[in-house]
Order: C-alpha cells, then structure tokens, then sequence
C-alpha cells in the first residue's frame, strides 16, 4: 500500500483588505499584487483620513472610503480580513461578533509568505493499494 499527498491551492473567496489611516502605501500595493497574483477576489477599503493612492497598482483597484464602523457593517463569517496598518476597533468587533477571520499578520515582502494569507492550502490524500482498487491518476 502506498499514499499520494498532492498540495493544491486555491483562491480565498472573498477578502476585504481595509487599510488603516497609518498603513504604508508600499504594504498596500504588495498586499494588491498578492491578491491579484493569487487571484482572489478584493474589496479595497480605505479608512476617512487615509489619502487616496495616487500610484502603483491599488490606484487602479475601485475603493471604498468609509469609516471603519460602516466597512464592518458589510462583514459576514464568509469574509476574511487582512488589515494593513493598526486594526480599528469596530472592525474588530464586528469580526468577533459574526464570526469573520481578521488577518493581521503585516505585509510581507517575500511573495512566498504573503500568498499565504490569499489562498487556501489543501491536501488531496490517496491510498493505492497493489491489489483491489487501483486509482487512475488524472
């Protein structure tokens, strides 16, 4: 008998990346690009006194301007947070009462590391057997 571990990865299904008013516009972009890389699904929120970004790639990216309580109003426990700069604390919690993820772990600069905050790592175990039924692979 033998087993088969195949590493599979897929997208979040739905992140909303609020940034906070001292967030780094440079944290910002790679957590866009991460995103973008991973294909998962964004929603940018930028909190009241954060200036809009004038370049790179969340520039591009449609934003919401909001406070933090009105962008914790939209959380469901489908939702994940990744929080760049200080976590407000209506963000956090409203997360704690519905039941969503809040990441807060910061940007990374490795692109290894920060796609594991946009994707989903799961592990597709198979036993082959010499005899009785044998799997074909794909």
């Amino acid at each position: 008998m033998s087993e088969s571990n195949e590493h599979r990865y897929r997208p979040l299904p739905r992140v909303m990346l609020r940034v906070a008013p001292d967030a780094d516009p440079d944290q910002v972009d790679r957590a866009v690009r991460a995103a973008d890389v991973a294909g998962t699904p964004v929603e940018l929120t930028l909190a009241v006194d954060m200036a809009l970004p004038s370049s790179g790639r969340q520039a591009t990216r449609p934003a919401t301007v909001e406070d933090a309580a009105t962008a914790a109003g939209r959380l469901d426990p489908a939702t994940r947070v990744r929080v760049v700069g200080s976590p407000e604390d209506a963000v956090l919690a409203m997360a704690a009462d519905v039941g969503a993820v809040v990441d807060l772990a910061p940007v990374s600069g490795c692109g290894r590391v920060e796609l594991r905050h946009w994707l989903h790592e799961q592990v597709v175990t198979r036993s082959r057997h010499r005899y009785g039924n044998v799997e074909e692979r794909p």
